[in-house]
């Protein structure tokens, strides 16, 4: 099963345009208008979602500039601390999303090619090699069934380790309403 959202939504989009939609019911106006809604605010996540953290960074660059102007104006301590705080973030932003993504995928073909070249040793790097893989692929496997947690495929869902502990997400920095 594919985890990654843009591809997930790209598939929910093409199946919601080309089965959910035409059975909805012609002459069903209220059922026909929400299906439009959802089918465009869907089209529109898509649409977006690849540039949510250049959006949300850019709003903290630009909040932090006016909480810089406004503490020459009046200085204040929690504005102070707040656009320290807001600056440092931005300072370990590090990465794009994008470039993250183009990093897994380069190394993941990387690593693919080099245990290519180990896999028919029967001893030595290549069953050392082989082992590394069953190892990672097992914590990978656990990742994925966790993060697929809510779909309630798990016959036990409790042996699972939290998604937070998994991919080392502090749970108080989860995004909150603004």
């Amino acid at each position: 099963m594919q985890i990654r959202a843009p591809i997930v939504l790209q598939a929910v989009i093409k199946s919601f345009a080309e089965v959910v939609l035409p059975a909805v019911a012609a002459d069903n106006r209220m059922a026909q208008e929400q299906a439009q809604l959802i089918l465009g605010l869907l089209t529109l996540l898509g649409q977006r979602m690849p540039h949510e953290f250049a959006y949300d960074l850019d709003e903290l660059k630009r909040l932090a500039a006016l909480g810089r102007t406004l503490q020459q104006l009046a200085p204040d301590a929690a504005l102070t601390s707040q656009v320290q705080h807001g600056e440092e973030v931005v300072s370990r932003a590090g990465a794009s999303p994008a470039e993250l993504l183009d990093a897994v995928g380069a190394l993941r073909a990387v690593v693919g090619e080099h245990v290519s070249r180990l896999e028919n040793q029967d001893s030595g790097p290549g069953a050392a090699a082989r082992r590394a893989v069953l190892d990672c692929v097992r914590e990978q496997q656990v990742r994925e069934r966790t993060w697929l947690l809510m779909q309630g495929w798990e016959i036990d869902p409790s042996s699972l380790p939290t998604l937070e502990s998994l991919i080392a997400v502090p749970v108080t920095g989860t995004r909150g309403p603004p």
